[in-house]
């Protein structure tokens, strides 16, 4: 199985292409994923229709899924309600099926649920056992701001969202994530990862 993935950050897609190099699945591949303009505040059909131009080249490359990865942020709705109501929109407007993925609340919230990973770039990161209390056991997604907790153990210069989250994506762990993002443990259960083939609520 090819799987398509599009995601609503420019830096997000470069440094998610590391991360899925280190998801194994027998029988599947994910390919590099696509950035499209898709804002979290927007309706429904709005981001369908930004997400458009990226489906149709998935479907020229003959994926067999396409997923589509978008930030909670501070939406009021609910995270499942809001994942509906884009894969609705994807299929009224464009007769498309889509699986849509809310990230709780951020992709920073994915960075941040590996302190072990985190802690082998010494020269970057001080991590400290108040930075893993505040993410695990499985507390990652309600960290209401990881940029801010990111800074709080960067050395030197503040968390950068293109060159740290690549460098962070190639150390962290997906095994390691999944224990603590439920949101993360969701994208694997998509993707047909064993572990998390039958569910995702708990680690």
């Amino acid at each position: 199985m090819k799987i398509g993935v599009i995601v609503d950050g420019q830096a997000e897609s470069q440094a998610l292409s590391h991360l899925f190099n280190n998801i194994v699945i027998s029988g599947s591949q994910i390919i590099n994923p696509l950035y499209a303009d898709m804002q979290p505040k927007a309706s429904p059909e709005q981001i369908a229709r930004a997400a458009y131009s990226r489906i149709c080249i998935l479907q020229a490359k003959c994926v067999d899924k396409i997923i589509v990865l978008i930030d909670n942020e501070n939406r009021a709705d609910c995270h499942i309600n809001f994942s509906n109501s884009i894969k609705v929109a994807v299929k009224n407007l464009f007769n498309i099926d889509v699986y849509v993925i809310v990230k709780y609340k951020c992709f920073e919230n994915w960075l941040i649920s590996d302190p072990n990973g985190l802690s082998k770039l010494k020269s970057r990161l001080s991590i400290t056992n108040s930075f893993i209390n505040t993410v695990s056991p499985n507390k990652a997604d309600a960290v209401l701001n990881p940029v801010v907790l990111l800074n709080s153990v960067c050395n030197k210069l503040d968390y950068h969202k293109r060159i740290d989250a690549i460098a962070f994506t190639k150390n962290i762990d997906p095994d390691k994530m999944a224990l603590n993002s439920r949101s993360f443990r969701r994208f694997l259960r998509e993707v047909g990862y064993m572990k998390y083939s039958r569910q995702s609520k708990r680690p």
